[in-house]
């Protein structure tokens, strides 16, 4: 029932896989929140903020004796490589009829490392041009998110495939969709992203001859 805010340093992009982490494993989405911005700038804005240690809760002090109240479940908005396989085989039999609703679309937010291989049929959306050049946990206005959106086809009435490098970077991706009113359930996260596929040798791959 708690409410739980996720914020970062100046520089940390994991923030938002940490927000996602709550989401998928079970926090309810209306009461787990990503701050937009960084710590040092709630701080200079007037934030408060306190320096008084604090105390990690060990694992040997919890009390396992009582009756949970949270309960852990499935992941949700996450896939596994099958899925991945499954959608990319579609686009490879559908060709260049896959943009109808019933192909998922596969997007892919890595950066440079794009280019040196992907899946086939992924599109490229570097999760670096969703936020604010100055401030990477600071995303960008809602209307240039959806522009981004639109150039790269990405249309509201298809099952869409996040991925990356790590499963780190895809999810300022997923909250970027959220943020312009695409429907989660039609979202999920390749957890294993690239580092996973790139290992499968029966994972089909494009690759650059440079």
């Amino acid at each position: 029932t708690d409410h739980v805010v996720v914020y970062g340093t100046e520089g940390s992009f994991f923030a938002p896989r940490i927000w996602f982490t709550f989401r998928a494993l079970g926090h309810d989405a209306k009461r787990v929140h990503l701050m937009q911005g960084s710590l040092e700038a709630w701080e200079e804005q007037g934030g408060k903020i306190e320096s008084a240690p604090t105390t990690a809760i060990r694992a040997s002090e919890l009390d396992l004796t009582g009756q949970p109240r949270y309960l852990a479940r499935d992941a949700k908005n996450v896939c596994n490589m099958e899925a991945v396989m499954s959608a990319v085989m579609e686009h490879q039999s559908l060709g260049e009829s896959s943009t109808q609703e019933s192909s998922p679309m596969i997007l892919d937010t890595r950066t440079s490392s794009y280019s040196k291989g992907h899946m086939p049929g992924a599109v490229h959306i570097p999760y670096s041009s969703l936020v604010d050049p100055e401030d990477c946990l600071r995303f960008k206005p809602q209307s240039e998110l959806q522009s981004i959106f639109d150039k790269a086809g990405v249309t509201k009435d298809r099952r869409i495939i996040c991925s990356c490098g790590s499963g780190v970077t895809v999810c300022s991706l997923f909250a970027a969709l959220l943020e312009c009113g695409y429907d989660p359930d039609d979202i999920s996260i390749y957890d294993g992203s690239w580092a996973e596929w790139k290992d499968e040798l029966q994972a089909p791959k494009v690759v650059s001859s440079l």
